[in-house]
């Protein structure tokens, strides 16, 4: 089960979201540089060498990434102002 996550940027005040682990038909996976969001329905596909027009690679453990500022969220997730679970 996935998990959306409704932020507020600590460094650049922005709201945005952020979908985070596999689901039952689809799984979400995050550019390593930008946080851009690549949904696949594969789950066993090969995702190493898949690129993000900004020149990241997508991966299933990214950080979470700003999409305004571009930079990555530390723990603890103090910044999460809502969560909610997807299939």
């Amino acid at each position: 089960m996935g998990c959306l996550y409704k932020i507020k940027c600590p460094n650049c005040g922005e709201d945005f979201e952020w979908n985070e682990g596999p689901g039952a038909i689809a799984d979400v996976l995050h550019c390593d540089r930008c946080g851009k969001e690549l949904w696949t329905t594969e789950p066993m596909m090969e995702f190493e060498y898949i690129q993000c027009p900004c020149g990241g690679t997508y991966d299933k453990e990214v950080p979470i990434i700003c999409p305004h500022c571009h930079q990555e969220l530390s723990k603890p997730r103090k910044y999460i102002k809502d969560a909610v679970l997807w299939d």
